[in-house]
């Protein structure tokens, strides 16, 4: 709003759960639900963010996929900050996103695909081999069916920790065809790519969606075009010059000192960088610690 280049994320949990899941009786369920940032208490928070995404104020949603099992999450059952911190979201977040999101209307079908992908793809500047659909692209296309439904269970997941955070969420909108770079990786549900199918990506810097604005900015400012000035300059005095042998000034007649005229010029200053201070031969005396009683002292000179 103050015309920042600013580009911000939240997660699907942020999103649409809150922090009153700490306080639940079964400590599995609260030790499941710990993660950086944590959750908010005040459930008006999941909604004010998802109104953030919907109207660009948020540019991404993440999934902060880290599952952990209960077993590894009981590493801090006396002292929850050793818990590991991180929430098992990757294979839901698109079919919350939809369901919380456009279901609901706070977001249309574009704003959806943006902040699940394309913002992304942007961000880190593999747009639009990333992103988009055209020729020349990688083949990252998923078929989506928006009336289709399904119930969200941990006995079905398989993005791995043996908690779901979304347990028995009906959710539309549902993934029927998956391919990346022109391979299917997954249909109906079916999990069907091969390990090491995978490519690595470097990235390339200064996205344009990140530093176009700041570069435009800097172009807009312009130098003002003027004559230069072709006048006078005055000469200043400085003493500095005769401690450091360096001759007169220009314009000095040899042998004549130059003699102080009206107010101090504020340019000469008794302080050196040669090494010796003028008031080396001051003897240091130990500082003195001055204790005043309350409310200062009624006498003396400060």
């Amino acid at each position: 709003m103050q015309g920042k280049v600013v580009h911000a994320e939240t997660t699907v949990a942020h999103a649409v759960l809150n922090g009153m899941h700490y306080y639940h009786q079964d400590w599995i369920h609260a030790a499941a639900h710990v993660t950086v940032p944590p959750l908010r208490i005040d459930s008006n928070t999941p909604s004010y963010l998802m109104g953030l995404l919907a109207n660009d104020s948020l540019s991404v949603v993440a999934s902060e996929h880290r599952p952990f099992s209960t077993m590894q999450r009981a590493l801090g059952k006396e002292d929850f900050t050793k818990i590991p911190h991180g929430l098992a979201g990757v294979q839901d977040r698109m079919s919350v996103m939809w369901e919380r999101g456009v279901v609901t209307g706070k977001m249309d079908e574009n704003r959806f695909v943006a902040v699940t992908s394309s913002n992304a793809a942007k961000i880190y500047n593999l747009y639009p081999r990333k992103g988009r659909i055209i020729p020349g692209a990688d083949a990252d296309l998923v078929v989506w069916d928006p009336d289709a439904a399904r119930m969200i269970s941990v006995s079905t997941q398989v993005q791995g920790g043996d908690f779901n955070m979304y347990e028995g969420l009906r959710c539309h909108g549902v993934p029927l065809v998956t391919i990346s770079r022109g391979r299917l990786v997954c249909e109906n549900g079916v999990f069907m790519c091969a390990e090491g199918s995978g490519k690595f990506y470097p990235q390339r810097t200064f996205p344009d969606y990140l530093y176009k604005k700041m570069v435009q900015r800097e172009k807009a400012i312009k130098g003002v075009d003027r004559d230069p000035y072709s006048g006078d300059v005055a000469k200043v005095a400085n003493t500095m010059k005769k401690e450091l042998g360096l001759g007169p000034m220009d314009g000095d007649p040899k042998g004549v000192p130059r003699a102080h005229q009206g107010v101090r010029d504020l340019h000469e200053s008794s302080f050196s960088l040669s090494g010796s201070q003028v008031d080396d031969h001051v003897p240091k005396r130990s500082s003195a610690r001055i204790l005043a009683p309350p409310g200062g002292r009624s006498s003396g000179i400060w």
